[in-house]
């Protein structure tokens, strides 16, 4: 999808409390995804914790447990130490499902009250309910620490269960109690039982990072369905920056441990007995094995702070008691975190080195601090970017910088980046930190920050390939617009290190903004900036080809590509090489011309998603293609195997087409006979009429002129084609095994052309045998034709044929999606059907009698279409003027038509 739009809605959590530290909780979820051609993706979500009012409900609450500890202390007071708590309750939103014309995608959870809230199941579902694959997710436990066990892909089938399986364990969790203020200075678990967080006398926590507890609840090993496994082993982060600064406090850093892990090295072991791929890491830098080149954020293990507090006389009595004069005290604050929490963030590394084996080494090298250092701004005396920086550049650290492979020590290839950063806004916000707080007041610490973004444009890219003493290097430079940052130019320069004339190849872009007449500027106004219109390519200053792309509006309000033309130097002529004439509602070409000479057309289906038939040397108007997999009238018959391609065709040898012009034109279908299917082969068509004839059904009817070659396709959506008639009208069918992937290709004997089969560890072939499935029979019901109060319209019958739904379970449970299908869409067939008829009810007089020994009430309704009411005691008798067979309650007599 291009040129899309998204929707939010906002869900918002709110519920007053008399217990402390409650937060709301407010979020933006995505709603729709619409494209420029109207199509659309929807969201779906579910809130377990929301209760009938709105507010969260009482038994759903689920608070989260962060420990907070300070100690202040200045001239004559003390406060003893505050070891508090942060209870956070939250709503949980979950998305449910994710749908489109066609097909959806639904999530299951686990949402028993008490324990963690997983995703249980996905499953992707063709748009009428029908399976296509499912994943199914286990856990080690349904706790806080829950882990993904399991990952397992199910068979559609309804035999013994085929499955696909991941599965993955985990570096163990100590055994025992855990504590909560067991953390190290990077708020990861340590182990340590402390009873406080403050890491200075005379509280003294442990802070320290501890590996062998970090490491718990990582990821260790993968298996796959295959048998092969991957697994990880990891270290502890290590630092040797403070941002772009190599000195912590006056003195180099070099390495330091910091919190967190990374990977040292991940084995790749497959299951046919080979050596394993044995993939080892290093992140120090590349120039000096002795530094590191983790990137930490700030000084983290700096949570004391000592500052000087002026209190001008009479003031703050609320703290210093009575009237003092002027006096200078220092205040001394400890605390359990730092004061800015980014700094908690885990380190990232610039430099990081990949060797496998003895031969084969890859460098990578990542943009940092030292490309895109931040702007610390004025700190107020904490220092050292203790509050984090007034403008952050974030966005564009840790992006490619340069790759340089080597083979035995040798380089054979490298490719480097370069960039520019535009910064385009900047959303202010106030960071604040309270560091003194008591009922009459507090002190705090506050600073605007700007959070900037912005984009991180490529401006340069320089390959070098060592094939050789003569290396080959090919530059390109980029360079973009200055309003909507497209591309514009990039020029390729390409030489050997010996060569004295290097080649310099240019491409350069236009776009729609760059027009004013045409359609152009409102494509600009629906924010459709990224076509390129025009594209030129240079060699050393010499035009050498052009390409041009028009655009047009189709379907009232659609800007799709026009036509494409190409031109060869700068003297060739201008040539179109394809004129697009037709698209479909969702945006689909229906119609080209290629070279100027023959038109192209398609017919498309399964909710405008597949191509049904393809024709050459026709317009859409000059062909009919019908396989009746998308027509629901009683005429319709089907059944898994029983219809030629799909699962429908048609028991009516009537067809209805006129010609549009006078070219000669063709008919070709198959009958089905007591043989099986049979083709007509081709046969002259004259219109408007046609009546086929050989057997009691037909399918794949194609109209075509006689100089055309036409070609049709069926499909399974979302799994693939199921048939293809080529352009000799000679047909293959595709089968799928239970995951969907293709297994057979047959002729049109069934006999099997090219197989492909799939093995897993421990499990069957499964080559040979399609999945056992229940499909539904024929499902029918008639509709009347809504033709207003006072006429009756024509029986309209919906059918789903045979073989439309299949189920995993039973017959039952298909025959109910088409039922489902049947009570969706019959009604709306019935309106819309062109053959149904309304015929208008005339007016009768009725006498209308409570002879039968008990009074009764009638209701009818008058000449327009009102309903109307009357009660007749035992003996009375009334005459009115109703539309013919609405009266209803007792006896009556119908007279002569009456005045409308």
């Amino acid at each position: 999808m291009q040129n899309v739009e998204w929707s939010f809605s906002q869900s918002g959590i709110y519920q007053p409390t008399d217990f402390g530290y409650l937060t709301s909780v407010s979020s933006w979820l995505l709603q729709e995804v619409e494209d420029a051609d109207g199509n659309k993706i929807k969201l779906s979500y579910t809130n377990d914790y929301r209760g009938s009012n709105g507010f969260i409900a009482d038994n759903r609450t689920r608070l989260t447990v962060l420990p907070f500890d300070s100690f202040e202390q200045w001239p004559g007071h003390t406060s003893g130490p505050y070891y508090p708590v942060i209870n956070s309750v939250s709503s949980e939103n979950f998305l449910t499902q994710i749908s489109a014309d066609g097909w959806k995608v639904n999530f299951e959870y686990d949402l028993s009250p008490g324990v963690l809230h997983t995703l249980k199941k996905v499953s992707l579902l063709q748009g009428n309910g029908n399976l296509v694959r499912q994943f199914n997710l286990n856990y080690t436990s349904n706790d806080m620490i829950a882990l993904l066990q399991s990952l397992t892909e199910t068979g559609v089938t309804t035999g013994a269960a085929v499955t696909k399986s991941h599965t993955f364990t985990y570096y163990d969790f100590p055994s025992g109690n855990y504590f909560v203020r067991g953390l190290d200075y990077w708020g990861y678990y340590n182990g340590v039982n402390n009873n406080t967080l403050i890491p200075f006398p005379p509280f003294n926590a442990d802070r320290e990072p501890n590996f062998s507890y970090t490491v718990m609840g990582a990821l260790k090993k993968i298996t796959y369905p295959t048998g092969g496994s991957s697994s990880f082993e990891y270290e502890p982060n290590q630092y040797g920056y403070l941002r772009e600064s190599t000195q912590e406090e006056g003195v180099t850093i070099n390495k330091k441990t910091g919190g967190g892990i990374r990977v040292k090295r991940i084995t790749d072991t497959d299951n046919s007995g080979n050596p394993p791929v044995v993939k080892d890491y290093a992140y120090d830098l590349f120039s000096n094995s002795n530094v590191s080149s983790g990137v930490a954020l700030a000084r983290v293990n700096k949570f004391f702070f000592s500052f000087p507090v002026t209190t001008p006389s009479g003031e703050l009595q609320w703290l210093f008691g009575t009237p003092t004069p002027d006096v200078t005290h220092d205040w001394n604050v400890w605390k359990s975190d730092p004061f800015y929490s980014m700094s908690l963030n885990p380190v990232y590394y610039f430099n990081v080195r990949e060797t496998i084996g003895n031969t084969i080494r890859t460098d990578y090298e990542f943009t940092s601090h030292q490309d895109y250092n931040d702007n610390l701004g004025y700190n107020y005396g904490l220092g050292d970017a203790q509050v984090g920086p007034y403008e952050s550049y974030d966005f564009a650290r840790s992006l490619p910088k340069s790759e340089t492979n080597y083979k035995n020590g040798t380089p054979v290839y490298k490719k480097q980046i370069t960039y520019a950063v535009s910064v385009k806004y900047r959303a202010r916000s106030l960071w604040r930190q309270i560091l003194v707080s008591s009922a009459q007041g507090s002190f705090q610490f506050a600073k605007g920050v700007p959070v900037l973004s912005g984009l991180v444009l490529k401006t340069g890219e320089t390959i070098t390939q060592y094939d050789g003493p003569n290396p080959l290097t090919s530059t390109t430079g980029y360079e973009y617009d200055s309003n909507y940052y497209n591309l514009r130019k990039q020029t390729l320069i390409s030489s050997r290190s010996t060569a004295s004339v290097p080649s310099a190849t240019e491409t350069s872009y236009t776009y729609p903004f760059d027009y004013t007449t045409g359609v152009y500027p409102a494509m600009v106004s629906k924010h459709m900036f990224s076509p390129v219109i025009e594209q030129k390519v240079t060699v050393d200053g010499n035009q050498s080809a052009r390409k041009i792309t028009g655009y047009a509006v189709f379907n009232g309000a659609q800007y799709k590509q026009s036509l494409i033309q190409t031109q060869t130097g700068s003297s060739g002529p201008v040539i179109t090489n394809t004129e697009i004439t037709k698209y479909t509602p969702g945006g689909n070409v229906l119609e080209y011309k290629r070279n100027e000479q023959s038109f192209h057309a398609y017919k498309w289906g399964y909710h405008d998603q597949y191509p049904v038939a393809e024709v050459i040397n026709a317009q859409t108007t000059e062909f009919y293609s019908e396989d009746f997999e998308n027509i629901n009238n009683a005429a319709v018959a089907g059944g898994q195997g029983t219809a030629h391609t799909g699962t429908r065709y048609t028991t009516d040898p009537v067809i209805k087409w006129t010609k549009p012009n006078s070219r000669n034109y063709k008919i070709s279908y198959w009958f089905k006979s007591v043989d099986g299917w049979k083709y007509s082969g081709e046969l002259s068509y004259g219109g408007p009429t046609y009546t086929m004839s050989g057997g009691s059904g037909y399918d794949d009817v194609s109209i075509y002129p006689a100089d055309a070659q036409l070609s049709n396709y069926t499909y399974r959506p979302l799994v693939g084609m199921t048939a293809s008639i080529n352009t000799n009208r000679q047909i293959n069918y595709y089968e799928y095994d239970s995951f969907q992937r293709l297994m057979n290709i047959k002729d049109l004997n069934g006999n099997i052309i090219k197989n492909f089969c799939y093995n897993y560890q421990n499990q069957g072939t499964d080559c040979f045998n399609p999945p056992v499935l229940y499909y539904n029979t024929d499902q029918y019901q008639g509709f009347s034709k809504y033709c207003g109060t006072q006429a009756n319209g024509s029986i309209v019958t919906y059918k789903v044929p045979a073989g439309s739904f299949y189920s995993l379970i039973s017959v039952d449970e298909a025959n109910q999606r088409a039922l489902a299908e049947i009570n969706a869409n019959g009604q709306m067939q019935a309106d819309n059907d062109p053959t149904a008829t309304c015929t208008v009810l005339q007016c009768y007089n009725y006498t209308l009698s409570a002879n039968q020994g008990f009074s009764t009430t009638y209701q009818w309704k008058n000449c327009n279409g009102v309903t109307q009411s009357a009660h007749l005691d035992v003996g009375q008798t009334t005459s009115v003027c109703a539309l013919e067979g609405t009266v209803t309650g007792g006896p009556y007599t119908k007279g002569a038509i009456c005045a409308q």
